[in-house]
C-alpha cells in the first residue's frame, strides 16, 4: 500500500497489520518525493512504529525509467537506510523495455541498485514498471508491478508466462475500486504475491482504501 506524503493514516496501517498478524502488508512512504534532503523526524517515528507492528516499510525512489544515473538513485536509497532504516526500497519509473535510448541494458541496471539495496542491510526491493515486462527483468528486484490501472488485470494475464516463477516476483495495483470481488482475490492471490486495490484514483493515491480492514 501506498502512504504518500502524510502519517495521518499510519497508525490504521498498524491497527489491520495487528488484526490479520498472518498476511504480509508492504507499506510505501514517501517523504518528500523521495527521501528528500533532511531526517523527517515524524516519518521516523511512524516508520519505526510501522516496522515494530510486522508492517515491511519500503521508501519510494524514482529511477525514471532507468534514465536517473546510478549514483543518485543509490544516494537516495542510502538516505532511506541512514535516516530511517528502511527495509527496502520501491523503485518506481521501472523501465520495461531491455535497453535505454542510451543503450544501458535495463534489467543490470536495476540488478545493481538491487544488489546495492541489499549491501546495506535492506531485505525487500520492489521495482514498478506498472505493465507486463521482458521476463529478462525476473529476478532483478525481488518483486515487480506489473499491472496499475483502473481496472482489475485478468486473470489470464496474471497467468500466463509468469507462472513458470514463484508468485512473490509479481503484483499488482488496481485504482478506482469503489469495492472487490472476494472470489477474485482469492483467484488472483494464486498468480501475485501481493496486491494492493483501492477506491481512490491516481496520482499519488492519497489515503488508504475504506474497505482496507475487509482486504
Amino acid at each position: 500500500m501506498y502512504t504518500n506524503y502524510s502519517t495521518s493514516k499510519w497508525p490504521e496501517i498498524i491497527q489491520v497489520k495487528k488484526a490479520n498478524p498472518n498476511v504480509p502488508i508492504i507499506a510505501i512512504v514517501n517523504p518528500h518525493v523521495g527521501p528528500g534532503t533532511y531526517y523527517d523526524a515524524n516519518f521516523g517515528a511512524g516508520v519505526k512504529a510501522m516496522q515494530a507492528a510486522g508492517v515491511t516499510v519500503l521508501g519510494y525512489v524514482w529511477t525514471d525509467y532507468g534514465n536517473k544515473s546510478i549514483p543518485a538513485v543509490e544516494s537516495d536509497i542510502l538516505a532511506y537506510s541512514t535516516w530511517y532504516g528502511m527495509n527496502g526500497v520501491l523503485l518506481d519509473g521501472m523501465a520495461n523495455s531491455l535497453r535505454s535510448p542510451t543503450g544501458v541494458y535495463l534489467p543490470s541496471y536495476y540488478a545493481n541498485l538491487t544488489a546495492y539495496a541489499k549491501s546495506l542491510g535492506m531485505t525487500k526491493v520492489v521495482g514498478n514498471p506498472g505493465t507486463d515486462v521482458p521476463v529478462q527483468f525476473v529476478g532483478t528486484v525481488d518483486t515487480m508491478g506489473i499491472f496499475e490501472n483502473g481496472s482489475l488485470p485478468s486473470l489470464q494475464f496474471l497467468g500466463g508466462w509468469h507462472t513458470n516463477y514463484n508468485k512473490t516476483n509479481f503484483a499488482f495495483v488496481s485504482y478506482n475500486m469503489t469495492s472487490f470481488n472476494r472470489s477474485y482475490i482469492l483467484s488472483a492471490s494464486n498468480y501475485v504475491g501481493y496486491f494492493y486495490l483501492t477506491n481512490w484514483t491516481r496520482p499519488h493515491y492519497p489515503t488508504l482504501p475504506s474497505y482496507l480492514g475487509q482486504l
